[in-house]
């Protein structure tokens, strides 16, 4: 976390773990701390699939569904010359066909916004650790705490119409203390 020392090792890992339909990452913030171009570089040649702005075909059981991946970024609409997450999902959904199931991973969860607006099925996000340094226990309807203040979406299952979010507190954290925000890795079953 914060260097891209750890990058190769953290390929390694994750390029192990068995799937059917392949490994995709996304860059996150703390992947850009250390050293942007070289973090970049080290996922475009590594397992697994890097996602950056682009939305692929995937067959699965005879069936074709896509997966899209947007690159980090912090801010809802452009600011300082970022695209910020609307102008990331016009470009990651360029080509993309509209009638096919499609799942997207989006490191910021606010993502989702523009993300439901253009009917995707299903967004994959984290970010948030969980909101850190929570009052309220997980799964709260009314979370206070400092994921309150900066995030629409904090933790868990979150829908839109037909369109679904689901924000994962992982592992990581900003600093080495969580409470009431545990850490997890999620596993989705889609049916």
């Amino acid at each position: 976390d914060h260097s891209v020392d750890f990058m190769p090792a953290a390929c390694d890992a994750l390029a192990q773990m068995e799937s059917r339909c392949g490994r995709f990452v996304v860059i996150g913030n703390h992947d850009l701390i250390d050293s942007p171009r070289e973090a970049v570089r080290e996922l475009y040649h590594r397992e697994p699939f890097f996602l950056m702005d682009r939305t692929l075909p995937l067959l699965i059981d005879g069936e074709t569904i896509q997966i899209a991946g947007l690159f980090w970024s912090r801010y809802d609409e452009r600011r300082g010359g970022e695209p910020g997450h609307t102008g990331r999902v016009t470009e990651t959904l360029a080509g993309a066909d509209s009638n096919r199931f499609t799942i997207a991973l989006a490191h910021h969860p606010h993502a989702f916004d523009p993300l439901a607006k253009r009917g995707v099925d299903l967004t994959l996000a984290g970010h948030t650790h969980g909101g850190q340094l929570m009052l309220t226990p997980p799964g709260s309807r009314m979370p206070i705490g400092g994921g309150s203040l900066l995030f629409r979406y904090i933790w868990g299952e979150y829908r839109r119409g037909d369109c679904v979010l689901e924000v994962s507190a992982g592992v990581g954290n900003w600093f080495p203390v969580r409470i009431n925000a545990p850490a997890e890795i999620t596993q989705i079953q889609l049916i």
